[in-house]
């Protein structure tokens, strides 16, 4: 379990910005004031060592985070108090991973809820994140002690990030793709 209070913390806000006769939305990074973040992580790890060879590199990780959160923003109308931005009130991951000898492959999933992007302003409404999630694996292979040659697949399912405002109006989306990586780590 967890509870954080927090002073004073920064977040996006959106504010009618007036240049040579023309009015522009401007986001700028806001200080916000005091705040709180409470909650509880339930985490389990297990390697399943006494299964028979080859299987005993089995093993498991999940996580689950639930969280409560509040701060106080600044409009044109005043202070009020919402969500805190960035922080999800529930996410959870999983990882089935074989570990053994040189070799190392992970398997993971990590979800995170809805989650305020902006506290809106300048007539504009919150801005959302939806609930989302990524697929990724891991491998690597130590050809030597000092020599690791390595694999990443991230976003395998190629999810995109789905933005929205009040009432689930679609409000835009972040398209990260799918991406893989290939790699050399050496120590010296």
């Amino acid at each position: 379990m967890f509870y954080k209070d927090i002073t004073t913390f920064v977040y996006q806000q959106t504010r009618p910005f007036v240049l040579d006769g023309q009015t522009y939305a401007l986001t700028a990074p806001e200080n916000g004031g005091d705040a709180y973040v409470y909650g509880f992580e339930l985490a389990y790890q297990h390697s399943f060592r006494s299964l028979p060879a080859p299987f005993d590199g089995l093993g498991l990780l999940a996580s689950y985070t639930h969280t409560e959160s509040q701060g106080t923003y600044a409009n044109s109308a005043g202070t009020f108090r919402d969500a805190l931005v960035d922080v999800a009130k529930d996410n959870y991951s999983a990882t089935l991973f074989y570990e053994k000898g040189p070799a190392a492959v992970r398997l993971s999933y990590a979800w995170r809820g809805d989650v305020l992007r902006d506290v809106g302003g300048a007539g504009l409404a919150a801005n959302n994140d939806s609930p989302f999630g990524s697929l990724d694996f891991d491998i690597s292979y130590d050809i030597r002690p000092n020599l690791t040659l390595s694999f990443q697949g991230i976003n395998l399912t190629n999810d995109v990030q789905w933005n929205y405002v009040r009432d689930d109006r679609f409000a835009g989306y972040t398209d990260y793709g799918r991406t893989f990586w290939l790699g050399v780590r050496a120590k010296f």
